[in-house]
């Protein structure tokens, strides 16, 4: 039995650490829900409550295995524990392998078979990214989890867009310049993508890369005729853009106007 002081140090210790999360300070929180898991092992659902809010911190700080470690140490102490389910359910499909996949969707089945919650629309996303396993991956393209933040996003293209802009390969060999332009057409088509929230949310439901821009267009296959790649945008001119909103400048659109000049 806990003492009635030790669980008042429990009890501000929990909600402070909850103030932490809210307030971003993942670390520190983390730190704090390791120390109150000390205060009281023999409360197994308290126990499962605190590991379940670790893997949460983990999560935000994209240590996703570690998070999952935690989602399994609040399932063994719970296994009833619904919401450690749900996050480490969500943590694979973000994690996005073939392994990680299955694992989510057979955690997803097991919370829609409880009837607590309506996982369908969860069930649907998973089936069509290991549908869609072998495919164009717009988030491996940025070098992203599928649960990056917008800023998150952002500043993977701009570093990605940096190295392979063509203007920073022009004095290399003919097939490095060729992989170069390559690379920075698919970060470009990626961030086009994933920064639109109407374009991510079709591309998350399924929606191959080359009908995004046809409404008609469903899950996995064509509705009609796709406008393709992305929308007839210039990559050099997104890039120019994207620099621009940054607060970075820029030059010309390519390596015929000016470009832009890396030193």
């Amino acid at each position: 039995m806990v003492c009635y002081e030790c669980m008042v140090c429990i009890l501000f210790h929990y909600f402070w650490c909850s103030f932490l999360v809210q307030a971003g300070n993942y670390d520190e929180a983390l730190s704090l829900w390791t120390e109150c898991i000390g205060m009281d092992k023999t409360n197994r659902i308290y126990v499962s409550k605190l590991h379940s809010n670790r893997a949460n911190a983990l999560a935000k700080l994209k240590r996703h295995e570690d998070a999952i470690r935690a989602c399994n140490e609040s399932l063994q102490a719970n296994r009833s524990n619904t919401k450690a389910l749900m996050r480490r359910a969500d943590i694979n499909l973000a994690i996005g392998e073939k392994d990680s996949l299955n694992k989510a969707l057979k955690d997803y089945e097991e919370l829609q078979r409880g009837d607590e919650h309506d996982m369908s629309s969860k069930i649907k996303q998973t089936k069509m990214a290991i549908k869609n396993i072998g495919k164009k991956d717009l988030y491996k393209s940025l070098g992203v989890m599928r649960d990056a933040t917008d800023s998150e996003i952002k500043k993977a293209y701009k570093k990605s867009a940096l190295k392979w802009h063509p203007d920073r390969n022009s004095s290399k060999s003919e097939a490095e310049q060729e992989t170069a332009n390559t690379k920075f057409k698919e970060i470009g088509e990626a961030y086009e993508i994933l920064s639109d929230p109407e374009k991510k949310q079709r591309y998350d439901q399924g929606v191959d890369v080359e009908d995004i821009d046809n409404p008609h267009a469903g899950p996995g296959g064509r509705g009609g005729h796709g406008h393709g790649g992305m929308g007839g945008i210039d990559p050099n001119m997104l890039f120019q853009m994207f620099m621009q909103q940054q607060g970075g400048g820029g030059g010309g659109g390519g390596r015929g106007g000016g470009g832009f000049h890396f030193g």
